[in-house]
């Protein structure tokens, strides 16, 4: 039986992969095309043209797409860990303070947090559940009850007067504090530096 050999050459056949055109090479073919007037090869090329381009801005597109997904993916790992920890202590605090908010009804706490790019940053709690008003109570007629407005913080709000009379507020505008011009100024420049949110009173939940 004759062996084989292996070291018998073997025909090297060379597949050539043609090169896509770029825009520019079949725009000037175009021309060419153009300028011989031959109608059947402007066609085809300017097919060609709106494919490459179609091509050429979904390449762009893609690139643009996997730019973004990277930077995001990027930006969420490195705040993956601290969120992780602020999300255990929330948790922890809540817990502990589980038994008052059960005996208030309170179910739910939406939390939010502002300005963090910041030294005084705005934490505003807002509770829910049975236990809690759906908007704020009207006060009577004769300007002891909440105004139009209310101005919370920790899940607490307080009407415009109310807002002045803390000690604090007490304490920056004195005797001016309660004065019925500039009464609502005064409130919403005192909330903006101090960390409450202005609501209508209605809208407080």
């Amino acid at each position: 039986m004759a062996e084989q050999n292996e070291g018998a050459n073997v025909p090297v056949v060379a597949v050539v992969v043609p090169q896509a055109k770029s825009v520019a090479t079949l725009k000037a073919e175009l021309m060419a095309a153009m300028q011989k007037n031959d109608t059947d090869a402007v066609l085809a090329i300017a097919q060609a043209i709106g494919k490459a381009e179609a091509i050429a801005v979904k390449a762009e597109t893609d690139a643009k797409r996997a730019e973004a997904k990277a930077a995001f993916e990027a930006t969420m790992a490195a705040i993956k860990g601290p969120i992780e920890r602020i999300v255990k202590a929330t948790q922890a605090a809540v817990k502990a303070e589980r038994q008052a908010l059960a005996t208030a009804k309170v179910t739910g706490l939406s939390i939010g947090m502002t300005g963090l790019d910041g030294d005084d940053f705005v934490t505003n709690v807002k509770p829910s559940g049975p236990g809690v008003p759906t908007s704020a109570p009207r006060g009577s007629t004769g300007g002891g009850g909440r105004g139009r407005n209310v101005y919370v913080k920790d899940g607490i709000a307080l009407s415009t007067r109310e807002l002045l009379e803390t000690p604090e507020a007490q304490a920056k505008y004195g005797d001016n504090a309660l004065e019925p011009t500039g009464l609502t100024h005064r409130a919403d420049d005192f909330a903006k530096a101090n960390g409450y949110e202005k609501q209508k009173a209605d809208a407080n939940a």
